[in-house]
């Protein structure tokens, strides 16, 4: 694949543009921040599609007048979103996982996708539930 310098911040302000706007009904609160953005030397269309996916679930699945909220710093960034019930952990990065009371057609494969894009770019994707937040952090490997 070609790769370049990607900045990680400039894909997901594009996206939060394009989604904000779609789902503009639901009265989302949405907040970007970190002082530098988050680089990386990979294919474009593989960082679209890594950030892409993580922003369009947010919107997709936070309850209405809920927060979307981005963090970047050096070495990652995370999108967290509001939520009532954590996702199982062991599953939530399979594919065609679909917990209780998700989406009808919604396909399972998005963050299964994530997934992918991450391993084979040399970053690790996690997840947890916190306070009432969804948060999917993306971070460089450590080097062992």
């Amino acid at each position: 694949p070609q790769t370049s310098e990607v900045d990680m911040r400039t894909l997901a302000e594009d996206s939060l543009e394009l989604y904000q706007e779609t789902y503009a009904h639901k009265g989302l609160e949405v907040d970007i921040a970190g002082a530098s953005g988050f680089s990386i030397l990979m294919d474009e269309q593989m960082a679209s599609v890594l950030v892409g996916n993580l922003i369009k679930n947010a919107f997709l699945y936070t309850p209405s007048g809920g927060c979307i909220s981005l963090t970047f710093s050096e070495d990652g960034f995370s999108v967290s979103n509001s939520g009532d019930v954590p996702l199982d952990k062991e599953k939530v990065f399979r594919r065609f996982y679909q917990p209780a009371g998700r989406r009808e057609g919604a396909t399972g494969l998005g963050l299964a996708l994530v997934y992918t894009v991450c391993v084979n770019n040399g970053l690790e994707i996690s997840y947890d539930f916190r306070e009432g937040m969804h948060i999917f952090a993306v971070i460089l490997k450590k080097s062992k």
